[in-house]
């Protein structure tokens, strides 16, 4: 179990439980991985475990984070949902440690860096297929298993928009 101040991270509610856009650290969780980042957000739209999120265009806060656009630079992606938020709910996102991730249309591939899809939105993809150089500043984690398309992968996820 992962609470701080007083709330676990799972929990989803549709009033402020925590400061919107803050941030905690889990140093030791239970299963013996590396130590654990969250931010608390408002959903703009329903997320699903696994999904990848972003920033809403133009905006500068984590009020109403939507899926991430295909080809999302990983500036704008605030953290991975690892479980469901309503839309207009508040809850957190993983935004560093390691976590699950979902496949787009495309594979994700041990040992590999992971960025956003190029074809499905708040989903991600094995770096290496990205067009070009673009995943060498575009990865936001690296995945420790294979993932098939639409399929969770255990990743280590460091979003830089977080």
């Amino acid at each position: 179990m992962r609470v701080v101040s007083g709330i676990e991270v799972t929990t989803v509610s549709t009033t402020a439980q925590f400061p919107v856009g803050g941030k905690f650290s889990v140093a030791s969780p239970s299963d013996g991985t590396q130590a654990q980042e969250w931010i608390y957000v408002k959903a703009g739209v329903l997320t699903v475990v696994g999904g990848v999120m972003a920033r809403a265009a133009g905006s500068t806060t984590c009020l109403g984070v939507v899926k991430s656009l295909v080809d999302e630079p990983s500036i704008n992606i605030v953290g991975i949902s690892q479980h469901v938020i309503a839309l207009n709910s508040y809850g957190f996102l993983l935004c560093k440690g390691v976590g699950e991730v979902l496949a787009g249309s495309e594979t994700i591939d041990v040992d590999v860096p992971i960025v956003a899809s190029a074809a499905v939105v708040g989903a991600a993809m094995n770096a290496t297929a990205a067009a070009g150089d673009a995943w060498e500043v575009s990865a936001f984690g690296q995945a420790s298993e294979n993932a098939t398309s639409t399929n969770l992968a255990t990743c280590f996820i460091n979003c830089p928009g977080a």
